[in-house]
Order: structure tokens, then sequence, then C-alpha cells
């Protein structure tokens, strides 16, 4: 999916949004359907995690093609980063970054590790819905 936000200010036009704290579906089902062009689900500040961030962005789904999805995590976190990405989170919010240091380690959190040795990489729960005769698995080495 192309970064609808980036596309906007590079091109000089506002991008409008707003935070989410109410950890219900219908909350961003409703914001996304009135045209916010992205929407940040506060979970540093908010009562809801991983699990219920997932549902907020699939209630977005049918305007992903308007409305992007970001997530405010409550720390940089190796886990943290993986799961809400791994939701459909198309850029994260970080608190308390400090210094260049913490800032270039958010970012490496944030890449796929695709030079990682025996990194094995699955398919996500909506290209599952195809027929396939076995799971669609791709094994990366260091010599790729």
């Amino acid at each position: 999916m192309r970064n609808l936000v980036k596309h906007k200010l590079m091109a000089g036009l506002p991008a409008i949004g707003t935070w989410v704290s109410i950890g219900h579906p219908d909350m961003t089902m409703y914001l996304a359907d009135m045209g916010f062009d992205w929407l940040v689900c506060d979970m540093e500040h908010s009562a809801y995690g991983p699990e219920t961030y997932h549902t907020l962005v699939q209630s977005m789904l049918y305007a992903r093609d308007k409305c992007m999805p970001l997530a405010r995590i409550p720390w940089i976190d190796l886990i943290w980063c993986k799961k809400v990405l791994d939701a459909g989170a198309m850029g994260l919010v970080l608190p308390r970054v400090d210094s260049a240091k913490m800032a270039k380690e958010a970012v490496r959190l944030m890449k796929y590790p695709h030079r990682a040795r025996g990194v094995q990489v699955h398919a996500s729960r909506r290209s599952a819905t195809r027929t396939t005769s076995r799971p669609r698995t791709t094994r990366y080495s260091s010599s790729q």
C-alpha cells in the first residue's frame, strides 16, 4: 500500500487525522468513514494493547485506500513494534525518543531482518484464504 499521508505532505497538501483512545472498532470505522487521512491508536495512554489494536485496524480495512492506520506504542520495544506492524500499522508514533541513537534503534526494530540467518516468514491471515496445498513459507539466509 502506498503511504497516502507522505504522498499528500510531499505534494504540499495537509494530512488530517486524529487520535483514538477508545478501544472499540466502531470508533475507527466511523472515523475512517468520516474522511480522516490517518488515525493514531494510542496504546501508551489507553487501556488496550495489540490484540485490540488488531480489531481497530480490521474495522478500518474497507477505507484502507483513504485512511492510514498508525499506532502509538508504550515504549520502543521489538515485540511491540512487531505486533502492531503485523496487525496492520502503516507507521508508529514512538514515545520518549531522546537521542539520535534511540531513533536509529527504533528504525532498526521496524525493519524486516531479511539478512538474518534462518529467518522464516509465514503468510498473513489475510492471504490464508487463498487456496494452496500447503502454507506459504519463504526461507531467507545470509547468502541471499
